[in-house]
């Protein structure tokens, strides 16, 4: 939502969705799960983007909030490619769909 009230461009259609969650577990990402906490407490585990091309101009971010273990970040195109490697706790990455490839856009890796 921005200051009105209403949703702000890119997120119509997903009010009723939760834009943020926190995985524990493997997973494979909701078009609207955008800002993603991972907690690894209990395993490492991986989380798959959706497809790209059913997301295009969507941009997702993945941070690792604990750490119990490595948390992969993969898509599924058309075999699953490893995006990013989270294992250390603050540790994060921001990637762009351009509806064919997801893009790096940001991270922090230690």
């Amino acid at each position: 939502m921005n200051n009105s009230g209403t949703l702000a461009p890119g997120f119509a259609g997903i009010a009723s969705n939760k834009v943020f969650t926190v995985k524990t577990a493997a997973a494979t990402l909701e078009p609207y799960e955008r800002l993603v906490h991972a907690d690894s407490t209990a395993a490492g585990f991986t989380i798959k983007l959706p497809h790209a091309d059913i997301v295009p101009g969507a941009i997702f971010s993945v941070r690792l909030r604990t750490d119990g273990g490595d948390v992969l970040l993969v898509t599924q195109e058309p075999t699953p490619t490893t995006i990013a490697t989270l294992d250390t706790v603050l540790d994060y990455v921001v990637v762009y769909s351009d509806g064919v490839n997801y893009i790096e856009l940001a991270s922090e890796k230690a």
